[in-house]
């Protein structure tokens, strides 16, 4: 389901790396790495982030680094040097994880592209993600509404019954620091959406 992988004319290993692939892909990358359009040649240095890092949900961490290194720092000063999302509104919060798990219905024609003058890591965790993505969708009514997409769990999860009658996010099943396993995953998704009374928690969240 990977996108280019999924028809039968993909372009294999040749496929052009661009900033946007990164963004969604790997931690900040250093200045200079990836390009801004699909069609311009990928720009890497000798290093590239391996993988995500705390700073895509909680902003750069140099001040909180430092001051949890230092010895010296209060619990409140560490915890208040970096940003932590459960303080953000709900839209906020969605926006956070919506940066990268957001496919819209306009896959192909393309679905989104980056506003003038941002870059694939202009935004910020906190800000609003339409101010630095402009993104594509068919008209309501056209037949493309409830197609099942590669990356597009944040509009069925605002269509369920759930989060139509709660105040969950993304974070309410999915803990960003901790991945299950096998019968722990089912244990753990299922205490998600069960409350201790064994209504769904949906009825008990506020």
């Amino acid at each position: 389901m990977s996108p280019g992988y999924d028809r039968a004319d993909q372009d294999d290993f040749r496929r052009t790396i661009t900033g946007r692939c990164l963004a969604c892909h790997t931690a900040y990358a250093a200045p200079g790495q990836g390009s801004n359009l699909t069609t311009s040649e990928p720009l890497f240095g000798d290093r590239i982030p391996e993988g995500i890092d705390c700073q895509r949900c909680h902003k750069p961490g140099r001040a909180h680094v430092e001051a949890a290194g230092s010895g010296q720092a209060r619990k409140e000063a560490i915890r208040g040097s970096i940003m932590n999302p459960a303080t953000l509104t709900r839209d906020r919060q969605l926006e956070v994880c919506m940066q990268c798990h957001l496919e819209t219905t306009h896959f192909a024609l393309p679905s989104e592209i980056l506003r003038y003058p941002q870059q694939p890591f202009s935004y910020g965790p906190g800000e609003s993600l339409r101010e630095s993505i402009l993104f594509f969708d068919y008209a309501p009514d056209t037949g493309h509404g409830d197609t099942f997409d590669i990356v597009n769990a944040a509009y069925r999860m605002r269509k369920s019954a759930c989060f139509r009658s709660s105040r969950m996010t993304c974070t309410t099943c999915h803990d960003a620091h901790s991945v299950p396993r096998s019968e722990d995953a089912v244990a753990h998704y299922t205490s998600s959406v069960i409350c201790p009374s064994g209504e769904p928690r949906m009825s008990c969240m506020p």
